[in-house]
């Protein structure tokens, strides 16, 4: 926002410019002055000198030499630019054409001819050393080579083999097989499709569920069959311990009161093997169920 300044309606504010005072004398832009020359006559021209050869020709082509010979330049960055056979005559087409086939024509199709069988041996000699060097690529390249090349030395051949191919891929695409001549089923058919595979489902379902309920069955059989085997393995165990701590009979009586103590001392000690091998029972069954 500009404050503004109550100097400036006096004196004026803005860029500074030097004051200006009046020039009584001042005549206005300077011109150089002109005086009188007797001496001019006007703005100059060249002078013009008679020409005794000077004349007017109404039909120029009526007069002209006869011609030898044509001279042409030509500037252009193409190569292989061959000019022959300029003919000079406004009357008879035919007369040029035929002078041209005569003339002309012969010469563009050695020509023709001549650039075509270097092409063909630049691509034989190309072919050959893709043969030599071997490789998928490499001989993929050199079959389709030849093939090319029989095929345009036999033009009829080639005409023959395209024809077939062409038919042949109207046929696979237009043979009620592929894809795009399918119709689309109707909703009956999709619904039918989706019953059957829910009832596919279904069957794999109870399946899989039958199988679960045999292999829990197993697995409670094989429990018990090995429960039963390991209390089997115990009473066993035990018998065997008991029959290890049997007394041995004596004829003296040191020998029976020893034989006494001991059956004592077996007895308590069977019986305290017996709680550790119900604790550890009791242990197993807890841990495998």
């Amino acid at each position: 926002m500009i404050v503004p300044n109550p100097i400036c309606d006096v004196v004026g504010c803005g860029p500074w410019k030097r004051p200006l005072i009046k020039n009584p004398e001042y005549k206005g832009k300077w011109i150089r002055p002109m005086i009188p020359n007797p001496n001019y006559k006007g703005e100059w021209s060249p002078s013009r000198i008679s020409n005794p050869y000077f004349h007017v020709v109404d039909h120029p082509s009526q007069e002209l030499a006869p011609i030898s010979g044509i001279g042409i330049e030509i500037w252009s960055t193409s190569g292989n630019l061959y000019f022959d056979n300029f003919v000079l005559n406004a009357g008879d087409e035919l007369k040029v054409k035929s002078f041209g086939d005569e003339t002309w024509k012969p010469k563009f199709d050695y020509f023709e001819t001549k650039e075509s069988d270097e092409r063909k041996q630049h691509r034989l000699e190309e072919r050959e050393k893709k043969r030599v060097e071997g490789g998928l690529n490499n001989m993929i390249e050199v079959y389709l080579g030849d093939g090319m090349d029989f095929m345009n030395e036999n033009p009829l051949v080639g005409a023959i083999t395209a024809l077939l191919l062409i038919g042949g891929f109207i046929y696979v695409i237009r043979s009620p097989s592929s894809s795009s001549s399918k119709k689309s089923p109707s909703r009956s058919e999709m619904k039918e499709k989706m019953d059957r595979l829910e009832e596919i489902r279904k069957k794999q379902l109870e399946r899989e569920e039958e199988e679960e309920e045999e292999e829990e069955e197993e697995d409670i059989q094989e429990q018990e069959m090995g429960g039963d085997e390991e209390e089997e393995e115990e009473e066993e165990e035990e018998e065997e311990e008991e029959e290890e701590l049997e007394p041995i009979p004596t004829s003296t009586k040191q020998t029976s009161d020893s034989s006494q103590e001991k059956k004592q001392e077996g007895g308590e000690d069977g019986k305290s093997s017996k709680t550790n091998d119900q604790k550890t029972k009791k242990r197993r069954k807890k841990e495998r169920g």
